[in-house]
């Protein structure tokens, strides 16, 4: 099956602090954060409908992050199908929210701003983005769909 991600990567937990106003981007110690990241699951869920969802880690696709404490990132994303995309750049923190913002000058696959919803507890990070598609059936196309992306430290 053919996949369609609108990926950013590739994060229901509060994150611990004050975050300051939500128009403003902080760049937080990135202390608690930094490390390398494996996911577990990579699941996109039909917006509409809750119950129909597809996690890519069982069929083949794979996600690593890291996370640096100068508030910089590099990841490494796999479609079952095979297809690498690759990022790097810099985060921010806005709100209660996660900006995983590319390198305009990088020779990286993807290069623009991901927003995610993000928790830690322990090693494991978990990101939920919105406004995403995925292709959940072929005669039906790309649908608007959530991501939820569980990584877990190493």
């Amino acid at each position: 099956m053919r996949t369609l991600l609108v990926l950013a990567l590739a994060l229901p937990v509060a994150f611990a602090g004050d975050c300051g106003d939500d128009d403003e981007i902080l760049e937080p110690e990135f202390d608690e954060l930094a490390g390398s990241f494996e996911a577990t699951s990579i699941r996109f869920v039909r917006e509409d409908d809750a119950r129909v969802s597809r996690d890519l880690v069982p069929a083949g696709g794979a996600m690593s992050l890291v996370i640096e404490r100068d508030a910089t990132f590099r990841s490494i994303f796999r479609t079952p199908e095979g297809v690498i995309v690759r990022r790097t750049g810099t985060l921010g923190i806005r709100g209660d929210r996660l900006i995983f913002e590319d390198d305009p000058f990088s020779d990286d696959d993807f290069v623009g701003e991901s927003t995610f919803d993000f928790g830690l507890i322990g090693d494991r990070l978990v990101l939920l983005g919105e406004d995403r598609e995925f292709v959940f059936r072929e005669d039906i196309g790309a649908e608007p769909a959530l991501l939820e992306v569980d990584l877990l430290r190493f």
